[in-house]
């Protein structure tokens, strides 16, 4: 399967060239966001993407579709942690897996964290 190779400028912003097309945005965790753009626009959700920073290689995505259901949020003591995107999936009770349309399907909830803390 070929990755979609991403730009990522500045804070906010990324593109890609996908088929010919530059998709681009903007936003405050801007490769997710672009993930959600590419899965929106058609493209295949199990595709790979590397976003780069100039030449360097910043963030690999397995899955655009799994990237597209995630979003950044406040943990409330300052730090980040990436989130399942509330309403990213349709519900399994009216769209069976066979005949989901294509739009993005995310899980319902985030895996629990693990409880076990490394020795100090």
């Amino acid at each position: 399967m070929k990755r979609i190779r991403a730009e990522i400028i500045g804070e906010t912003f990324a593109r890609a060239r996908v088929d010919g097309a530059e998709i681009a945005v903007g936003g405050h965790a801007p490769v997710l966001r672009l993930c959600r753009e590419l899965v929106d626009r058609g493209i295949d959700p199990g595709t790979p993407l590397e976003a780069y920073r100039c030449h360097t290689l910043c963030l690999a995505v397995t899955s655009i579709g799994k990237a597209a259901c995630l979003t950044v949020k406040s943990a409330g003591n300052g730090a980040l942690i990436l989130a399942v995107e509330k309403g990213a999936g349709a519900s399994p009770m009216r769209f069976p897996d066979d005949t989901l349309p294509a739009v993005r399907r995310c899980a319902t909830s985030a895996p629990a964290p693990s409880s076990k803390r490394a020795a100090a």
